[in-house]
């Protein structure tokens, strides 16, 4: 009996872990955009939005994906927005693409 309960609080920490740092995650990355001025009512706030860009950027380039993030954003935004908005992506859904990013920023 108190290991099928040990067993089953195992289980129920496990089950829920994953959403909490998802949580901590969409956070992260939501804050992050609000701190370069993306409008909370932009298509890019949707944090399966921020997750796509992990794939994107090993895909197409940062280069590519920055004019692609700033026609999506679809506000004026500046290219050092849109390359912004594709760092809190990366930092708060793949860190280890952060390698990824250019070090520096022409824009």
């Amino acid at each position: 009996m108190k290991a099928a309960m040990v067993i089953a609080g195992a289980v129920l920490i496990v089950g829920v872990a994953p959403q909490a740092h998802a949580d901590d995650d969409d956070t992260a990355y939501l804050s992050a955009l609000h701190t370069v001025g993306v409008p909370a009512n932009s298509p890019i706030t949707a944090p399966a939005y921020g997750r796509g860009l992990c794939d994107r950027l090993s895909q197409m380039g940062f280069d590519p994906l920055v004019t692609m993030v700033q026609h999506d954003m679809a506000t004026g935004a500046t290219k050092h927005q849109s390359a912004m908005v594709i760092a809190a992506g990366i930092t708060s859904y793949c860190l280890p693409e952060v390698d990824l990013l250019p070090k520096t920023l022409t824009y």
